[in-house]
């Protein structure tokens, strides 16, 4: 186990191939004059992530050239390497510049410690053995469904396509929802996360051309964007693309448009798995945020992390509560879900981002919260519903709990709030 004084550099390559000869065993790399035996390196390979975990084995030395290089030697992988993305969803708005300023560059520098443990913890056992939501690893689809598009649409998104051969989309006009096929090998990253390419600007031969402009003219009008992530099959020689398989578990959904010369896209605010769709609620909160011309865009960024439970908000949840259930005292970061306790729907943009309304528990039990089947008194006991069964409080691990520390004043009143006018009693 590593000691309190061990300190972790990032080293960094824009070659994905020179980190590769490390774990075959090479075990010089490049580093800057104050790298010390004794410490651990992270590696981050530019575009595509942290990949690499080292520890170093020596001081920094000059080489012939005067530039300076250590001996390493090879800890472990993280697969999948761990994006920007990734990275920028995990820290809050006021970290994630400082951190990011570390990702460019050509020599090492020293991460403070507790950015190094939430890296880490990133690809940690528990996160790669107990994560369900589906993803991209690699810009491949992890859940493939081979059935006809037209037939997810129309089945399962409740809204068929305007024409099975060329559309490349389609719009649900009871829920103001906007269905995109999009590409999974144009997931790309820049200074503001995950992006995915919506739109070649030079107009194309396809039917379905002119359908894609109006699909996103809406979007940009405030209906809410989701894409379906699609794997490609292009005969050679061709520049046409089919559809070969495509996610049928989870979607990603959409926030703000940026483009280059050549092209648009979308950034992406979340994965969302087709279950959540229901969530009509969630979605309408999204829209409406974005669509807000009266705040700016880094309020509507902090509005919608707090929104899902992430960002500056869902981090400060974290630490307020000792990143575990408040309730049943569970750790499992894959399981907890930084909640309002006044919910937002009842409050305004203050209370939103208000980490004293913010209380973290387990999927399940903020499920019961959420449903006024819980709540919690000024005094932190926990009140269960006549509606919620015995048997029912002792398989959800709610019976005789209390909170696992004394409410403050401010979170005392949101409860306050949530007992008298959420719970069902």
């Amino acid at each position: 186990m590593e000691s309190e004084a061990v300190q972790t550099y990032l080293f960094i390559t824009k070659d994905e191939s020179e980190p590769s000869q490390i774990e075959l065993g090479d075990n010089v790399w490049s580093c800057s004059k104050t790298t010390l035996a004794g410490n651990v390196a992270l590696v981050y390979v530019t575009k595509i992530g942290v990949s690499y975990e080292w520890r170093v084995l020596s001081d920094a030395e000059p080489d012939e050239d005067l530039r300076f290089a250590c001996k390493v030697e090879f800890i472990r992988k993280f697969e999948p390497p761990i994006t920007i993305g990734e990275l920028k969803a995990e820290f809050s708005q006021s970290d994630w510049p400082k951190l990011y300023t570390n990702f460019w560059g050509d020599k090492s520098v020293i991460l403070d410690a507790d950015i190094a443990g939430r890296i880490r913890a990133l690809r940690s056992d528990s996160f790669l053995t107990r994560r369900h939501t589906p993803v991209i690893q690699n810009n491949e689809i992890t859940h493939r469904c081979e059935v006809k598009i037209s037939r997810f649409y129309e089945e399962a998104l409740g809204v068929p396509l305007t024409n099975p051969r060329w559309s490349w989309g389609a719009i649900d006009p009871k829920t103001n929802r906007v269905f995109l096929n999009v590409w999974s090998d144009r997931v790309s990253t820049d200074v503001d996360g995950e992006k995915i390419h919506v739109l070649w600007k030079e107009k194309e031969k396809s039917s379905g051309y002119p359908e894609r402009v109006r699909h996103l003219e809406a979007i940009q009008r405030g209906a809410t964007g989701i894409g379906i992530l699609c794997q490609n099959v292009q005969k050679k020689g061709s520049a046409s693309r089919k559809i070969d398989f495509f996610d049928d578990e989870q979607l990603i959904l959409l926030g703000e448009f940026s483009e280059d010369d050549d092209s648009k896209y979308a950034h992406i605010i979340k994965r969302l798995p087709v279950s959540e769709l229901s969530d009509c609620a969630l979605l309408a909160d999204i829209r409406s945020i974005i669509a807000n011309e009266n705040i700016d865009s880094t309020t509507a960024q902090a509005l919608v992390n707090a929104r899902l439970g992430q960002g500056k908000f869902g981090l400060a949840v974290r630490k307020l509560w000792n990143h575990q259930c408040a309730a049943t005292g569970s750790c499992t970061k894959e399981a907890l879900e930084a909640s309002h306790i006044q919910p937002w729907a009842h409050s305004d943009d203050t209370q939103r981002l208000d980490p004293d309304n913010g209380i973290l528990l387990a999927a399940s039990v903020h499920r019961l919260f959420d449903a006024g089947l819980i709540t919690f008194d000024a005094s932190g006991r926990l009140l269960t519903s006549s509606k919620l069964s015995r048997l029912e409080q002792k398989l959800f691990g709610v019976a005789g709990k209390k909170l696992s520390r004394k409410p403050s004043i401010r979170t005392a009143k949101y409860l306050s709030y949530h007992c008298a006018n959420i719970f069902l009693g």
